[in-house]
């Protein structure tokens, strides 16, 4: 059910490419601040702060933002005007997740770095599937079905106390995408969802808040856009109305955040969830790769009839993008079928196998933290205990809600750490 790219992919194929279970593509932060080695210049410019001030502004302003990145971490001279051009970066929306913000935002809860996301300006607040409010109640960072206020003001006071979490966690945000990305939540030429936009109507002075969610393009079963409301507001008294706006903007990259550094046994444990979360983007991204392979060999090789690859099905196509829209309606996508070189499938295969090795990277290492925890008893697990409730009480980057022993990331982790078979080695 990818998201199928307005443009006919004709570049190589980038294995690190990242995309959710939608098809929604993501650039992780790693690669966003990775200066592109055709543009590296290593010519010195000791002349650059004698220039006057609106000279050395302007120069920075058109840095990319991989050299103003670089410029953050060398110089002191260019310190902070780099940083503060890197945050506000409008072609750059950086992805937090809308349930972590409803939960509190407590850094212990989040693999996120807390310290970037405070200085971020754009951002894109992601609440998975069904919305803002489909989790009436929060305990430690997890749902709580079973406990749901009366739903006759509870839709504001939540409103409220999101945008005072944000506003704690992200106080540099003045502009707030909020989406929700269940699939077939809306049909392509239906209004902005009215939960997205009830909490865009209750933002505080100073943040402009739009609405975004996929839709089902008119036609179609699966194939997904997606679409982008913004308020117009006739005075705060009055409410506002919704149009929809063009959200196809190739200059406007979704970033994923840098991820907080993982010291210590807790971060050792919560490193874990951040390289699921790596593979689940990867694998995701896999469909969309395939895709993309086979639209960029059929464009590239225009001469040979384009009849679909997949086993039983013989539509043929005027061209590849025809049949990338058509796979992705159907779901070929999720099928195996033949590629048309061996080069392709023998990249495929590698990719695979790649996959396969981080996989088991995640099972080894929790394997490594189980011998670590040691007998149960013995004074290895004694002093792996200490240390593990010693960092939840004192390291900031891994605040809690709860005290130390009744948060849940301690149960998690004795769950983890006393069972032979985890979460992590079914998935």
């Amino acid at each position: 059910m990818p998201l199928v790219s307005q443009r006919p992919c004709t570049d190589p194929l980038n294995w690190n490419l990242y995309a959710d279970f939608s098809g929604e593509m993501y650039i992780p932060f790693h690669d966003y601040v990775q200066p592109e080695q055709t543009c590296q210049v290593d010519v010195p410019f000791p002349q650059f702060l004698r220039l006057p001030r609106e000279l050395q502004l302007r120069i920075l302003r058109s840095c990319s933002s991989a050299t103003l990145f670089q410029l953050m971490h060398v110089s002191s001279a260019t310190r902070d005007e780099a940083r503060k051009l890197f945050w506000s970066d409008p072609g750059a929306r950086y992805v937090v997740d809308g349930a972590w913000l409803q939960a509190g935002g407590f850094s212990g809860h989040t693999v996120d770095d807390v310290a970037a996301l405070a200085l971020m300006k754009h951002v894109e607040v992601d609440f998975g599937t069904g919305g803002p409010f489909v989790r009436r109640a929060w305990d430690d960072g997890e749902p709580q079905y079973g406990r749901r206020p009366s739903p006759a003001d509870a839709a504001e006071r939540m409103a409220d106390a999101f945008w005072q979490t944000l506003q704690r966690c992200l106080p540099c945000a003045t502009n707030v995408v909020l989406k929700d990305s269940e699939l077939g939540h809306t049909k392509e030429g239906d209004a902005a969802p009215a939960v997205l936009t009830l909490l865009a109507e209750r933002c505080p002075a100073g943040i402009r808040a739009s609405a975004s969610c996929l839709q089902v393009v008119a036609g179609c079963s699966y194939l997904m856009r997606e679409s982008l409301w913004q308020p117009v507001w006739h005075g705060r008294s009055q409410p506002a109305t919704w149009n929809r706006v063009d959200s196809f903007d190739d200059t406007t990259q979704s970033v994923l955040p840098p991820a907080k550094t993982f010291r210590g046994p807790v971060g050792a444990f919560c490193r874990i969830d951040y390289n699921v979360r790596r593979l689940s983007y990867l694998y995701g991204a896999r469909r969309l790769l395939l895709i993309q392979a086979m639209e960029a060999y059929y464009t590239q090789n225009p001469q040979t009839p384009f009849v679909c690859p997949v086993p039983e099905c013989d539509f043929r196509f005027e061209t590849p993008r025809a049949w990338a829209v058509h796979a992705t309606d159907e779901l070929h996508d999720v099928m195996d079928f033949k590629l048309p070189t061996e080069t392709l499938e023998m990249l495929f295969s590698e990719h695979d196998a790649r996959l396969a090795r981080m996989e088991q990277d995640i099972a080894d290492t929790i394997i490594r933290l189980r011998l670590e925890w040691g007998e149960e008893g013995s004074e290895q697990r004694r002093k792996r205990e200490e240390e593990f409730l010693h960092q939840l009480q004192h390291d900031p980057a891994y605040a809690q809600a709860k005290p130390p022993r009744e948060c849940a990331v301690w149960h998690r982790y004795l769950i983890e750490m006393n069972n032979e078979k985890t979460a992590y080695s079914e998935q």
